[in-house]
């Protein structure tokens, strides 16, 4: 949601631009990473057994990092192409605005539509991969259970949690006023108040603006670095996997047959042999399941 406008405030594009670029790729890549990403597993033998889920969970571990390095780099490398330097004036109507360089704002909005897009990919090629394993690592049993469990997780810490969390994160950046009106003082004409500039209603105007650029860098610098904690979490995940496996000697985990206790009744025609065309199982009051009933 705040990636389109942070696109639009820091980046310097307009909404009518933004919206479709990012909505295209945050409805592509995902699909493209989780589609190519099943396939490459499936490939190397799925993640059955001990020692194919440690490789599959190393291969997770990679995707995560390079997704990581991606995110990383969009935190920085676009902001830094379409920085258009010092200028504190976004008031358009203001006699002082000067309009942002166009070419530089278009360069920094493809470098972050297109890490995006990447960051995405290597994000969707891990989801297969990793809620296997989840589902594997739980006894049998317990599958149904622990992926409800999993999903609800996903849903309240995740997509639930992360916009509360942004806002939070964001409310923490700040922007003195003595920037600000320094940052005035040099765009005016050289530092001479008037009564467009730099008077007490463009000082606040220009705050709030600010403000609200520091805050948005801020949640999108902070939200990529949080890929880290994914490449902390799919090491150790890893790891753990490998050390299980050394222990199991890679063992495919099997549900164990249920056997129900049977007894068998044997029917017999006349001639004194079984008709198996007129045996039908049952349940008896002891729980056992009789079969050699007549039809």
């Amino acid at each position: 949601m705040w990636v389109t406008s942070y696109i639009v405030v820091v980046i310097g594009k307009s909404q009518a631009e933004v919206t479709p670029a990012f909505g295209v790729t945050s409805i592509t890549a995902p699909i493209i990473g989780v589609i190519a990403g099943g396939i490459f597993i499936d490939k190397i033998g799925g993640y059955k057994g001990e020692a194919a889920m440690a490789l599959t969970l190393k291969i997770c571990f990679a995707f995560a990092c390079l997704a990581a390095t991606f995110a990383i780099t969009c935190a920085y490398v676009p902001k830094a192409v379409a920085d258009q330097g010092v200028s504190c004036i976004t008031n358009t109507s203001s006699p002082f605005y000067v309009a942002p360089d166009d070419a530089r704002a278009t360069a920094g909005f493809w470098w972050c539509i297109g890490l995006i897009f990447i960051t995405l990919v290597f994000g969707g090629a891990i989801i297969p991969a990793a809620m296997g394993c989840l589902v594997s690592a739980v006894p049998p049993d317990m599958r149904s259970v622990g992926s409800a469990l999993s999903m609800f997780c996903f849903q309240q810490f995740g997509y639930a949690f992360s916009p509360l969390a942004s806002a939070l994160i964001g409310d923490l950046a700040t922007f003195s006023r003595e920037d600000i009106i320094d940052c005035l003082a040099q765009t005016c004409a050289g530092g001479v108040q008037t009564a467009d500039c730099p008077s007490s209603a463009v000082i606040d105007f220009e705050m709030k603006n600010a403000q609200t650029r520091a805050s948005l860098e801020l949640c999108f610098q902070v939200v990529m670095l949080c890929g880290l904690l994914g490449v902390a979490c799919f090491f150790a995940s890893w790891r753990f996997a490998v050390a299980h496996a050394n222990r199991t000697g890679g063992e495919v985990q099997t549900a164990k047959p249920k056997v129900a206790n049977v007894k068998v009744v044997e029917v017999r025609t006349a001639e004194g042999e079984i008709d198996i065309s007129e045996i039908s199982p049952r349940i008896d009051p002891n729980g056992h399941t009789v079969i050699g009933d007549k039809i």
